[in-house]
């Protein structure tokens, strides 16, 4: 099995498979892009409660990813049972991880089902020490020239979550803004410097799920929406009618 490269330019992360001859690209982006991705990925699964070992597994080979568990220690192995089902508590831990450090707050997760599974309150975050721990065991780090420039920080694993949890250390320890989990696709987006507590990412279908929340589900969004149409004045902010401008080049004219 064929490392995976993470590579931490000046500004953007680029993701590379290493080859016999040279790496060739996957994706470039963002800082915790990665981890977004992933995260993305097991979104429906965790909020429809449906997670398990069959479906991690199963949207890993989906990926066509051969992503195995971490070793466990006997203390763990008691606790899980199975490795299968420490990489559901894994994957878990690493969107707490990223909410919860990152993002300092858990209110993105709250309402999702991170809460009720797999692991009791007090022994999450000593399986969240262990789990990073053992995953940056995973990671050898060199120096890389980049397109001509460099050379950068670079990451070398054959597992993508211990990519992942380079990803959210890295921004530990260098942190590039203040960062949020959609909690409607799992998107981890960069708040705007003027909304820091924005509550979704700038997608439409995310924009419409907010407000139909908001609004107390399907009908009350319908009818909102109903009233909004009907009501004088409710118009979108945006470019005047063309009107408008006709009436104010009468009024100035020289």
């Amino acid at each position: 099995m064929g490392n995976f490269i993470l590579v931490f330019t000046d500004k953007e992360e680029v993701f590379l498979e290493e080859s016999n001859e040279y790496p060739n690209i996957h994706l470039e982006g963002k800082p915790l892009y990665i981890t977004s991705k992933i995260l993305e990925t097991f979104w429906s699964i965790f909020k429809n409660g449906i997670i398990s070992p069959e479906t991690v597994q199963g949207t890993f080979l989906n990926l066509k990813i051969d992503e195995r568990p971490v070793t466990l220690s006997r203390g763990w192995e008691n606790i899980f049972k199975t490795p299968e089902l420490a990489l559901c508590a894994e994957i878990v831990s690493l969107a707490n991880a990223m909410a919860y450090k990152v993002q300092n707050s858990l209110s993105a997760i709250e309402s999702t089902v991170f809460e009720r599974i797999l692991l009791p309150e007090l022994s999450r975050h000593s399986f969240f020490e262990y789990v990073i721990n053992e995953r940056l065991k995973q990671v050898n780090f060199h120096r890389l020239n980049y397109e001509g420039k460099g050379p950068y920080k670079a990451a070398f694993s054959p597992s993508i979550l211990a990519l992942c949890w380079t990803e959210v250390d890295h921004e530990w320890e260098h942190p590039t803004g203040k960062y949020r989990i959609c909690p409607f696709c799992g998107k981890i987006y960069k708040a705007p410097d003027g909304h820091p507590k924005s509550q979704r990412c700038s997608t439409s279908k995310c924009k419409q799920a907010y407000l139909i929340e908001s609004k107390g589900g399907i009908e009350g969004y319908r009818e909102w929406e109903n009233t909004r149409k009907k009501t004088p004045g409710k118009r979108k902010r945006g470019r005047p009618r063309k009107s408008c401008y006709i009436q104010k080049a009468n009024t100035f004219k020289l």
